[in-house]
């Protein structure tokens, strides 16, 4: 992956788990649940992408798909 591709993912996973700390702020959990589900998504954050692209890599291999279309389509639904 390059670096823009990185980056872009860093930043969307940091804006999700902006809006998770906003709404645990607003639910007025404890610490303690607050620790745990933010340990959750933090797992969460990590494996997702992970098992996302090991998926999107094993569909490639048997079925030939252009990417810059699929992408397009799934954005405008076209």
């Amino acid at each position: 992956m390059s670096i823009p591709v990185i980056f872009m993912l860093a930043v969307g996973l940091s804006m999700d788990a902006f809006s998770l700390s906003l709404i645990y702020g607003t639910l007025e959990l404890s610490k303690k649940r607050c620790r745990q589900m933010s340990i959750i998504v933090g797992i969460f954050h990590f494996i997702m992408p992970i098992l996302g692209y090991q998926i999107g890599e094993l569909i490639l291999r048997f079925i030939k798909i252009n990417a810059v279309y699929s992408i397009f389509k799934m954005l405008f639904g076209a």
